[in-house]
């Protein structure tokens, strides 16, 4: 074909128009949310500070003509920077074009699954810290107090379950969406019990 001619409209490969980050995120738990029943998150804009509650407030019932009482809540501070997550893979022309199945399925694919297991695991894990610089944020639960878990009985379970509602309720904080990020071994053996 004649370059100079019509060589350039037929593309010796295709070109590829999805967006990696849209087929990535409803794969990771964070792109769950808002999914099949469990409550969306907030969209916020990066670099921003965010005011978050820690505590409810109280109501009175008061009599009429009578002093109402104050009610008080407490909140934090919280700076969302940006950060990323990437990886990397090389591949060559010939994988690309001679590879069945296709080489450029399962690179994405793969990377896709590398970039899942790292968002899923720093999101939950209680010993993420946040990098310096905004590398890397903190895990939703760093910080957090752990609770013991009573034992692997159903008993057990709903103990601790109890226990771990017990936090929000005392904080005055009800715990009506309350969503719980497992493993799916565990899940199926919480479903068995």
């Amino acid at each position: 074909i004649d370059p100079n001619w019509a060589g350039n409209l037929i593309p010796l490969y295709q070109r590829y128009t999805g967006d990696f980050v849209e087929f990535l995120r409803p794969q990771t738990i964070i792109g769950k949310f808002g999914n099949n029943g469990i409550p969306g998150m907030r969209a916020i804009p990066f670099n921003v500070s965010i005011a978050g509650q820690t505590s409810g407030g109280t109501g009175y019932w008061v009599g009429d003509g009578q002093p109402k009482p104050l009610t008080r809540f407490n909140t934090s501070l919280t700076n969302l920077g940006w950060a990323k997550v990437a990886n990397i893979a090389v591949i060559t022309e010939e994988l690309i074009r001679l590879a069945v199945p296709s080489a450029e399925m399962i690179v994405r694919d793969t990377l896709a699954a590398a970039l899942i297991e790292r968002l899923d695991i720093d999101f939950v894990d209680p010993n993420k810290a946040a990098a310096a610089n905004n590398t890397s944020p903190a895990s939703i639960t760093f910080g957090v107090s752990a609770l013991a878990s009573s034992g692997n009985s159903a008993d057990n379970v709903r103990t601790d379950i109890a226990a771990m509602l017990t936090v929000y309720i005392a904080a005055n904080i009800t715990p009506t969406t309350a969503v719980y990020i497992m493993s799916a071994r565990r899940a199926l053996s919480l479903s068995l019990m």
